[in-house]
């Protein structure tokens, strides 16, 4: 009978807990907040010369709004967090070559009771591929794993009442363009050109003190002459640390080397970098240049030599 009744009283706590779990769920849902996050891409820049960054400062504006963000970007995804851990998390997407953007693209719903949050937004550009983000459910571990990748960012902390409808996400790019433009034909025995791009990046939304101690990506990309021209090259970095070293392998058909060269390219997160020029007249002395321009920003020309 002891034992029984000692049973008893466990099973009967046990009832009672869960009792008692089941109504504090259902008080907390009551009390949940539904907040509408709106989201927009703020593409507006800033460029300043590379030789004294204190003479001048421009500003382009080229805001997108929610309307159109899907001309920007093909996924969104978003964490929310509380006391550092992971809360709720959301994402959406689309592929721009077979889709259309889904129905309310960069409009999502969450349910939350008033509190304080981290809010980690992020979107990849339409020229990024495949998933290179891992946050391991917690906001500092948050981190990069692949180097090239055209990345949008908002992380805010934010305070929810029981007046809070909405929040306005504006996302900013914090990836660099390096785009390699060649001016002169190719010479006949060559069939494409080898790029590496080596690059320090981070990426730490939670704790930016970790940009002191960025990784290190060697991006490789091959492009091939097409009709007797040479296609644009273009490399993502996230968040880049300057400067980038940036080698040029001229091949043949086989693969061999014919000539080379190495440019030191300032990337910037937020601009595009353009490596523009003669490779293939004078594979000995070429003349290159560096600028920051693109609808990122206006020009700034940076001789190399």
């Amino acid at each position: 009978m002891y034992k029984l009744n000692y049973l008893s009283i466990w099973i009967l706590a046990g009832l009672m807990f869960m009792a008692c779990s089941s109504e504090e769920t259902t008080h907390d849902q009551e009390n949940e907040i539904t907040v509408t996050f709106k989201v927009r891409a703020d593409l507006s820049v800033s460029t300043e010369p590379i030789d004294n960054p204190s003479k001048r400062a421009m500003t382009r504006a080229a805001t997108l709004s929610g309307e159109n963000l899907e001309d920007v970007v093909r996924l969104i995804s978003y964490d929310i967090y509380k006391d550092g851990s992971r809360y709720k998390y959301g994402s959406s997407s689309f592929d721009p070559a077979t889709e259309t953007a889904p129905e309310g693209f960069g409009t999502f719903e969450e349910k939350l009771l008033p509190g304080t949050y981290t809010v980690l937004f992020y979107a990849y550009g339409k020229a990024s591929d495949g998933v290179s983000l891992n946050n391991e459910n917690t906001l500092n571990n948050f981190n990069i794993t692949s180097g090239e990748l055209e990345l949008y960012e908002y992380c805010q902390s934010i305070t929810v009442t029981t007046s809070t409808t909405s929040v306005d996400v504006t996302l900013r790019r914090v990836s660099a363009l390096m785009s390699l433009q060649i001016s002169d034909d190719p010479l006949p025995e060559v069939s494409y050109i080898t790029v590496s791009l080596n690059a320090n990046g981070f990426y730490y939304p939670g704790n930016k003190a970790n940009n002191s101690n960025p990784a290190n990506f060697n991006i490789i990309k091959s492009t091939h002459v097409v009709d007797g021209k040479l296609p644009v090259t273009n490399i993502y970095t996230v968040n880049p640390k300057n400067p980038a070293t940036m080698t040029i392998y001229i091949r043949n058909a086989n693969g061999d080397i014919l000539g080379e060269t190495n440019v030191s390219v300032p990337m910037y997160a937020n601009r595009r970098s353009v490596v523009s020029g003669n490779l293939f007249t004078y594979l000995g002395d070429k003349t290159m240049t560096v600028t920051i321009d693109d609808n990122w920003g206006e020009d700034v020309i940076v001789p190399l030599n």
